[in-house]
């Protein structure tokens, strides 16, 4: 049997959401919405769920489980899935996964499993830091799928991985750079056609940073919508859509700039922005989840008394483990609302330095064998250059907002969890 945990928790951005009444899973094939196998649950707005599935029926190698849930208005969310690999462990050491001897490529069109163009490795366990080169002079300029899959020994093949890219011609000088983005769109739930979505304000250039706009959600009914995003350039071509899930509510209550991580018994500020409206008497309550995600018994960091937005002191207690997989919430009292949006948050046995620009970490001075790390830069202009070693059972995080660049000599060793995220620290 095959144990899992899975957290349902959809964020709010904008109305109360029906209740999630329904979870099920399938491994592999789809049986079709509604004829998978049932999780048991409780119904309520965030659902935790531990289950069982039996693997005994699965031939050894790599499957995917996949996940889905429905509210009380009978609209059945995406399909989640996360692949994972089956070995028999039941005659001892000797029955570890299969050597990995052979990878294979291709770019958009699937040519069927093991048709792939080779690409050269040594055969082991695990294949890290695989380089290879692949021809795109026949590609037309634009988005294209890159996808990749891994054989072991025992002809089992993994799920396939794909990334896309886009190509475009520099042949021809700095003439031929790409071709400025000239317009962006977007809708919500339907498509309207390409071109005729919501305009987007834009400065037409090479590339569209940051771009803010408004969704108008007037009209749109309480409940999780999609809201589509997508790009034309000065030759005419669109992007590929973007999609995002979000849900409309009444009264919102956001937080603001907060740290990614800190440490115990040391105060932090929490700003919160607050929409709808809220009784006289009403009181914030900034929530700590478990180290899970789960809100069932949180631990509070703090209170604001009022009905408008502001800022709560906080601080987390000496008794909090230091883990990753925390979130942060605020719920109001005045309407009761505890269904609100979340942040992720790690507590930290040491708080994090002042927020810089850069950060460059170099072997040994800078290398990790065990703990939980976190390095952050600057959320706009932050660079981090890492050319050290992550090994033994260290957790590290490197999150910048600009880039991370792995240097040559960086390792992450086996059995170690490395992490990148965009964001960071302000400054």
């Amino acid at each position: 049997m095959k144990k899992i945990l899975l957290l349902l928790f959809i964020s709010s951005v904008a109305f109360a959401q029906s209740n999630i009444t329904k979870v099920e899973y399938f491994i592999d094939v789809d049986p079709g919405v509604d004829n998978a196998t049932n999780v048991p649950i409780t119904a309520g707005q965030a659902v935790t769920a531990n289950f069982n599935f039996p693997v005994t029926s699965l031939s050894d190698g790599f499957h995917l489980l996949s996940i889905r849930a429905k509210n009380a208005d009978n609209n059945w969310s995406a399909t989640t899935y996360r692949p994972f690999v089956k070995f028999n462990l039941s005659v001892g050491s000797g029955s570890t996964p299969a050597d990995i001897v052979a990878m294979e490529y291709f770019v958009d069109t699937d040519p069927g499993v093991g048709n792939g163009t080779a690409i050269p490795i040594t055969a082991g366990q695990s294949v890290e830091n695989v380089t290879f080169n692949f021809p795109v002079t026949s590609l037309t300029d634009g988005f294209h799928l890159l996808s990749i899959r891994a054989k072991n020994a025992d002809n089992n093949w993994s799920a396939t991985t794909y990334r896309p890219f886009v190509k475009f011609n520099l042949s021809g000088g700095s003439g031929s750079m790409p071709a400025d983005i000239v317009a962006m769109e977007y809708f919500v739930d339907a498509d309207p056609g390409v071109g005729n979505g919501t305009a987007i304000p834009i400065t037409a250039g090479q590339s569209v940073d940051n771009a803010m706009f408004n969704v108008d959600v007037i009209g749109l009914s309480n409940g999780i919508h999609l809201l589509s995003v997508r790009a034309k350039n000065a030759n005419n071509q669109w992007s590929s859509t973007t999609v995002d899930a979000f849900t409309k509510k009444d009264n919102i209550v956001s937080i603001g700039s907060v740290p990614a991580a800190f440490c115990r018994e040391t105060a932090f500020d929490v700003p919160f922005v607050v929409s709808g409206t809220f009784g006289v008497n009403n009181v914030f309550t900034l929530q700590l989840s478990n180290a899970s995600g789960d809100f069932t018994s949180p631990t509070v960091l703090g209170t604001f008394t009022g009905n408008t937005s502001g800022t709560i002191n906080a601080s987390i207690p000496a008794g909090i483990t230091v883990a990753p997989g925390y979130r942060l919430r605020i719920v109001a009292s005045d309407p009761t609302d505890d269904e609100q949006p979340i942040k992720v948050f790690e507590v930290l046995a040491i708080c994090p330095p002042p927020c810089t620009t850069s950060l460059t970490l170099q072997s040994t001075a800078d290398d990790y064998s065990s703990g939980i790390v976190l390095k952050e830069v600057s959320n706009t202009t932050g660079i981090m250059e890492a050319a050290n070693k992550i090994t033994g059972n260290a957790k590290v995080t490197y999150i910048a907002g600009r880039s991370v660049i792995l240097k040559p000599g960086f390792t992450a060793a086996n059995g170690t969890v490395f992490l990148v995220e965009m964001g960071g620290c302000s400054n």
